[in-house]
């Protein structure tokens, strides 16, 4: 059964693993579900007072693996699934970030952008200071590079071009190019120049062809095959596809099965998928 979401106020004092208790609620503490007005808890015998408002998170449903794809000294790379926050959220502490420390046997490690829940891809993780700091200086100098692989809802017009309108107030900019195109559907490599949040979903919805699967961003929560098979989507349809730094690391993750079965269904050419590691040139 799926777990809902729970709020309570507080009426009286208590020790926070009784009211778990009551609930059931025995594993959320250590999943990193359990906030207190807003606070994440970790403590069982935090105290509670009259009118704190305690929030339990409904679990992050995922079985999904994290992979290391390419490690130089502390700085490394990793396929996030697009199931997994790339950082600890309030469905829990489950993450690509958690993931990736336990394997490498570390505290903590620090990611350089974020993908967000719903799309997959490549992701720079630095785990130790040095690592971070070559990350740092990477950016500062703007020598790291990006390249995304989507399925639009439409080609974006012109095929190839710059969108540079602001993203929650920032300047932002994100490059593309058309790469090929299907009956409802275009598969358009993306290029961002800056970071914003949620960057290339916004920037493709304003432009008039958001993602497959971006629900948040109008894009269709489902899709109709040639033979009139309705397909639901369950994630967005945008995967980070290569991350390069000046100084030669760079890292290739494929497009994933599951959005080239959906770039067949909706009649896309699977000729047109790139296939090497190098990314896809675009002009400024």
């Amino acid at each position: 059964m799926k777990r809902r979401e729970v709020r309570r106020a507080v009426e009286h004092d208590e020790p926070l693993g009784a009211l778990l208790a009551r609930l059931g609620e025995h594993a959320a503490l250590a999943e990193g579900r359990v906030f207190v007005s807003g606070r994440r808890m970790s403590a069982r015998h935090h105290l509670l007072r009259a009118g704190d408002v305690v929030e339990i998170r409904a679990p992050r449903e995922t079985s999904a693996e994290v992979t290391l794809l390419a490690r130089d000294a502390g700085l490394v790379a990793a396929h996030k699934p697009p199931e997994l926050p790339t950082e600890p959220d309030r469905q829990g502490l489950a993450s690509l970030c958690t993931a990736v420390a336990a394997q490498l046997g570390v505290p903590q490690v620090h990611a350089a952008s974020r993908l967000d829940v719903g799309v997959s891809g490549v992701v720079l993780l630095a785990a130790d200071a040095a690592a971070r700091r070559r990350l740092s200086a990477a950016k500062q100098r703007g020598a790291v590079e990006r390249r995304y692989l989507g399925i639009t809802t439409r080609p974006p017009a012109p095929p190839e071009g710059t969108w540079t309108a602001p993203v929650a107030g920032r300047k932002a900019e994100t490059r593309y190019r058309v790469l090929a195109t299907a009956k409802g559907a275009a598969l358009v490599a993306f290029q961002p120049v800056t970071g914003r949040l949620h960057q290339i979903r916004v920037h493709a919805a304003a432009a008039g062809c958001p993602l497959l699967g971006d629900r948040a961003h109008g894009g269709p929560p489902r899709v109709v095959a040639a033979n009139g098979s309705v397909h639901a989507l369950r994630r967005i349809a945008l995967h980070a596809v290569w991350v390069g730094l000046d100084d030669g690391f760079r890292v290739h993750a494929p497009f994933p099965p599951d959005l080239v079965e959906l770039w067949r269904t909706v009649g896309g050419d699977p000729q047109a998928l790139p296939e090497g590691p190098e990314p896809t040139t675009m002009r400024a």
